[in-house]
């Protein structure tokens, strides 16, 4: 297995980038998570948060790349209207010969708006568990021995 550059990426193949690129940095391990050290469980945490924040951004940009027709657009007035009568909403973009082709080729046609920005996708449920280095000493708690 090749290692993988996160900006080689390609949308058809994306899984097994992300797979192959996360057993790569696994692969290269010398010892188990168990037998590293704090330092080395963060630097190696931290590498993958970095590699993880990388391919997320990657794959925001290839979903904005891919061959659907798209534009940027700011959003303006935005009316919304009673009963069926729907959300009306007005846009502007650059003037530009790309903008007029994607727009005018689809004035009346149903579209899909994507607000997208890759930092929505880089939380997490819960740090990664490090195991210090020194287990916690008697009393360390403010409990005193008895």
């Amino acid at each position: 297995m090749e290692t993988i550059d996160t900006n080689e990426l390609e949308i058809e193949t994306l899984a097994g980038d992300v797979r192959d690129a996360v057993l790569t940095r696994v692969r290269d391990l010398k010892r188990p998570w168990s037998m590293l050290t704090e330092e080395e469980q963060r630097d190696l945490a931290n590498g993958f948060e970095l590699m993880a924040k990388d391919l997320v951004r990657n794959a925001v940009r290839m979903l904005n790349d891919y061959e659907w027709p798209f534009t940027v657009v700011k959003l303006g007035d935005v009316k919304i209207a009673g009963g069926d009568k729907g959300i009306e909403a007005k846009i502007t973009a650059s003037n530009i010969e790309h903008n007029r082709t994607v727009l005018g080729d689809h004035v009346g046609d149903y579209c899909t708006i994507m607000m997208v920005d890759s930092e929505a996708f880089m939380g997490e449920r819960e740090a990664p568990p490090i195991d210090p280095d020194q287990p916690d000493l008697p009393g360390a708690d403010g409990e005193a021995d008895e």
